[in-house]
C-alpha cells in the first residue's frame, strides 16, 4: 500500500477560511467534511468538501420559566480540491458562503452537486430566510470557477439540497418550497 501526503498550501488555506465571520477555532480542518469524491481518468480525484459544525446554547425564558436550548447549524465555505495520482494538488476552487440556521437541522443549508461531462455544479441557497436566492457555483475541468444567481429573492424559492438527486447526465431534481407549497424543481445543464 502506498501512501502519498501533500499538505494543503497556505494560499489555499487562506482562501478556504476567508470571509468567515465566525470564530476560526470552530471552523478549523476538523470541521472539513468530504461531501463527494469524483475520480479522474488519470488516476487522480476531485474532493468536494464543506466546513460544517453545530453549536448549542441555552437561556432562561422568564415568560415560560424554563430553560430553552437551541442549536445553530453552520455551513461555511465549500472547497473543491483536484488531487493528482501522486498526491499533489492540481487546482482548488473555493465557494465562499456563510449559512447559519437555528433548530432546523440545517435542511436548507449546504449544497447539492450536479456533475456533467465538463463541469461540477454546486447549487445552494444564498440565505436561509425570506430574502433567499438560489445560486450555482460552476467548476470547469481546469479548475476555473464562477458563481451565478439563478433564482431571484422575489421568486420565494427555498431548496432542500440534501434531498436532491441527479437523474441523468444533465438533469437534477430538487424539492423546494415556494410560498408554503412543496414543489419539485428540475435543473437542466446543457453544454
Amino acid at each position: 500500500m502506498k501512501i502519498f501526503r501533500q499538505p494543503i498550501g497556505e494560499s489555499t488555506q487562506a482562501r478556504m477560511f476567508s470571509g468567515l465571520t465566525i470564530d476560526k477555532s470552530k471552523s478549523g480542518m476538523e470541521n472539513l467534511n468530504i461531501e463527494k469524491i469524483i475520480l479522474r481518468n488519470d488516476g487522480g480525484a476531485v474532493l468536494i468538501t464543506e466546513m460544517s459544525y453545530v453549536t448549542d446554547y441555552s437561556y432562561y425564558d422568564y415568560f415560560t420559566q424554563n430553560y430553552i436550548r437551541s442549536y445553530e447549524y453552520h455551513f461555511n465555505n465549500a472547497v473543491a480540491l483536484s488531487v493528482n495520482a501522486d498526491g499533489s494538488i492540481d487546482w482548488d476552487a473555493v465557494l465562499r458562503k456563510d449559512q447559519v440556521s437555528t433548530n432546523d437541522f440545517g435542511k436548507y443549508s449546504s449544497f447539492t452537486i450536479a456533475q456533467t461531462e465538463s463541469e461540477i455544479n454546486l447549487i445552494y441557497n444564498t440565505r436561509i430566510d425570506r430574502n433567499n436566492s438560489v445560486a450555482i457555483f460552476r467548476i470547469n475541468n481546469n479548475g476555473t470557477s464562477d458563481t451565478k444567481e439563478i433564482i431571484q429573492p422575489e421568486d420565494r424559492i427555498m431548496l432542500i439540497p440534501f434531498a436532491a438527486r441527479q437523474i441523468s447526465a444533465d438533469e437534477l431534481v430538487v424539492p423546494c418550497w415556494n410560498r408554503k407549497k412543496l414543489l419539485m424543481a428540475k435543473f437542466l445543464f446543457n453544454e
